[in-house]
């Protein structure tokens, strides 16, 4: 039995699982005569030899299943990356106006706190003008009261 066993092979031509239809009624001991139509070994043999095929078949389908989520994960990690990476440069984009912007918000600042010093001497200025009118305006008004 072991040499029929033996010829159950992948690489042999697929035979059709009705071809042999197996029969449980079929159950008697086989004679040792020759007989013409096939014998439940032989229908066991097709049978198996069909389970085998089934069996490639759906291995075959299953790797070639596997290889198609491999190359989509594939095309999918390159996609997210690119977008990674457009991202990334978008915010390095950013991250440098924003960069822009602060320094010249410190210049900025910077100038509108030399302008304060200006106002604020200006003012002190104007101040000390004013005090220094109103002394002469109070003298002339003295002196023009005298004559």
């Amino acid at each position: 039995m072991a040499s029929r066993w033996s010829r159950l092979r992948l690489g042999r031509s697929p035979l059709k699982p009705t071809s042999y239809p197996l029969n449980c009624k079929e159950d008697k001991p086989v004679k040792a005569t020759m007989t013409t139509g096939p014998t439940r070994i032989d229908q066991l043999e097709a049978l198996a030899q069909t389970i085998l095929l089934a069996i490639d078949h759906l291995r075959q389908r299953q790797e070639s299943s596997h290889q198609i989520f491999q190359q989509e994960l594939q095309t999918s990690r390159a996609e997210f990356d690119q977008r990674l990476n457009a991202n990334a440069e978008q915010i390095n984009a950013l991250t440098e106006r924003i960069n822009a912007n602060a320094e010249q918000i410190a210049a900025t600042t910077e100038r509108s706190n030399v302008n304060a010093e200006q106002i604020a001497a200006n003012t002190a200025g104007l101040v000390e003008l004013r005090s220094i009118l109103a002394d002469y305006l109070r003298s002339r008004i003295d002196t023009e009261r005298r004559s």
